[in-house]
């Protein structure tokens, strides 16, 4: 008997760490991020499924793993950015 993974429709986005008392979208399209999920594993040292399992990315880790950044960038960009792909890519 064969066992099938189903692939989820989106990838969550973890809330909070931006300005207090202000919320965006809570996840994007899984295509949006699947294309990435090398960077995903070399900046996480988990697969796409397992961070989606445990809350998925905060916005700036999403930022870095679609635009094929090292965590280390992380101090080169700001919280706006990141949060403007969200915005671009969001299902909410």
């Amino acid at each position: 008997m064969s066992t099938f993974r189903t692939i989820p429709q989106s990838f969550p986005i973890h809330q909070g760490g931006y300005e207090r008392g202000k919320s965006y979208p809570r996840s994007v399209p899984w295509e949006f991020v699947a294309p990435h999920a090398a960077r995903a594993a070399r900046n996480h040292s988990q697969s796409l499924s397992r961070l989606a399992e445990r809350g998925g990315l905060s916005p700036m880790e999403l930022y870095l793993v679609v635009h094929d950044l090292d965590l280390r960038e992380y101090r080169h960009h700001n919280e706006a950015e990141a949060l403007g792909i969200i915005y671009l890519t969001s299902e909410e």
